[in-house]
């Protein structure tokens, strides 16, 4: 995500702070390992293009995340991981078609849209916010069963 700050501001921790203000953009960044459980099901029984449901849980662990909060009687951003909900669970969802003819081993594309069921934060700038993605997945199976 990308945020409007002002100038950075010298702290006595040497962490991160800015003031509130717009001249520049700071982009948060969030690092995640995660450990997808997720089910496919096949739709269509065309002979050329196969249309796949996939659909999964997940669980997720915070590693370590940039993002800035916001101190409102401060006016100013500053760092703090403390914030952050460190165990996050999430739903998937998506659709993919089979590009190949071959379909004991199929390459498949798609939209995907994953969501987090657990808030981002229970405090500061993204209390109660939940993290969301769309995007376009390109798996190869290497063997069905």
């Amino acid at each position: 995500t990308s945020i409007s700050v002002g100038q950075a501001i010298a702290t006595p921790d040497s962490s991160k702070a800015f003031a509130s203000g717009n001249s520049n953009n700071y982009t948060n960044r969030y690092h995640f390992i995660q450990i997808p459980i997720e089910f496919s099901t096949q739709l269509s029984h065309f002979k050329r293009h196969n249309l796949f449901l996939n659909t999964g849980v997940s669980l997720s662990q915070l590693l370590q995340t940039n993002a800035l909060q916001f101190n409102n009687t401060a006016a100013r951003y500053f760092m703090s991981n403390d914030y952050f909900n460190k165990t996050i669970i999430g739903l998937s969802a998506g659709l993919s078609i089979n590009l190949l003819k071959d379909n004991e081993a199929p390459l498949l594309l798609g939209p995907v849209f994953s969501y987090s069921l657990t808030a981002i934060a229970d405090k500061g700038l993204y209390d109660k916010s939940h993290y969301g993605f769309l995007g376009i997945r390109l798996q190869k199976v290497i063997k069905k069963k």
